[in-house]
């Protein structure tokens, strides 16, 4: 892992980057123009903005221009095949939610994957313009603390934030994997967007990430950032979704054991050497499992954030 503030060398990070700085200026655009309009998608809870549109396509006019032969998905529908082998993942606008009531937690997140694999990455917290790349191992920051994620924190010492599914019925099981983990961590964070929370992870903000039923887009970016910081994602099998946690490696594993989540989550047999738990007994001596009893509560902290309020009609 190495780290600087300069941005990344590697010409698909460059690109990634850039490409997350024109949703960003879209996104000022619209706000600054009064023109933030709110619609939904699969329901109530699900919003989309005149700003998430406008991000996406400032993302994709970008990339295109520089990759016309790369595959392109976007949130919001921007979707273009390609022949290349590349294929980037875009979320224009992470956290709606927070964008339309005023919360600082939103950002831009543009992944890239390469024949499969996640390869770079960069998301920008709109808010404030604080940024994170990452490319070929490297991960940059636009800030004074470089990128790094918390290592040697035991489970019990540990904070942790959650990623929810958009589907409701699919909440309410996260909300007992959540019960299951509270008395065996320091605490929980929700923040409402994932890229937000893997930018914080990267800071060492929290110690670790659990999303849950989230798509490509959300974590693509944050997965390579991560990565380029130190820390690891697993995938595990959920009650109907599937589970991604992100830390560093011997807290990862240790939260990837199939104790460690709820009984509800009950992941697909693995063998045993393949297994997270069995990687992490014998190369990081992971903690034990985590027990699974009811849930007594969680915090979500409201940061203000007045300059991109948008409307909610």
């Amino acid at each position: 892992m190495t780290t600087s503030t300069t941005g990344p060398d590697d010409d698909t990070g460059a690109l990634a980057l850039r490409a997350a700085r024109a949703g960003e200026a879209a996104i000022a655009a619209v706000v600054s123009g009064g023109g933030v309009r709110t619609d939904f998608k699969s329901g109530g809870h699900d919003l989309v903005t005149t700003a998430d549109k406008a991000a996406e396509a400032a993302i994709i006019e970008v990339i295109r221009s520089a990759r016309p032969d790369d595959a392109i998905l976007g949130e919001e529908g921007g979707a273009h095949p390609g022949t290349s082998g590349s294929r980037w993942l875009v979320d224009p606008l992470d956290g709606t939610a927070n964008f339309v009531y005023g919360r600082a937690d939103h950002a831009v997140s543009v992944g890239v994957l390469t024949d499969g694999v996640i390869t770079a990455g960069a998301i920008i917290r709109v808010s404030d313009g604080r940024w994170a790349a990452a490319s070929a191992g490297t991960a940059t920051a636009g800030t004074i603390a470089q990128p790094s994620v918390n290592q040697h924190v035991p489970a019990a010492q540990a904070l942790v934030s959650f990623g929810l599914p958009y589907d409701l019925g699919a909440r309410q099981r996260v909300f007992g994997i959540i019960g299951g983990l509270i008395p065996q961590i320091r605490g929980v964070r929700i923040a409402g967007s994932a890229a937000c929370d893997f930018l914080a992870l990267a800071h060492g903000e929290c110690d670790a990430f659990v999303g849950c039923g989230l798509a490509a887009w959300d974590t693509a970016a944050g997965q390579a950032i991560v990565a380029a910081s130190g820390g690891i994602a697993l995938q595990i099998p959920g009650p109907g979704f599937d589970i991604l946690i992100a830390a560093a490696p011997p807290l990862a594993a240790t939260m990837a054991c199939p104790a460690a989540v709820s009984h509800s989550a009950s992941p697909q047999p693995t063998k045993a050497s393949h297994s997270p738990c069995a990687r992490a007994r014998k190369s990081h001596a992971a903690e034990p499992a985590m027990r699974t009893p009811l849930i007594r509560g969680i915090r979500a902290p409201m940061m203000p954030n007045t300059c991109c309020r948008a409307p909610r009609s």
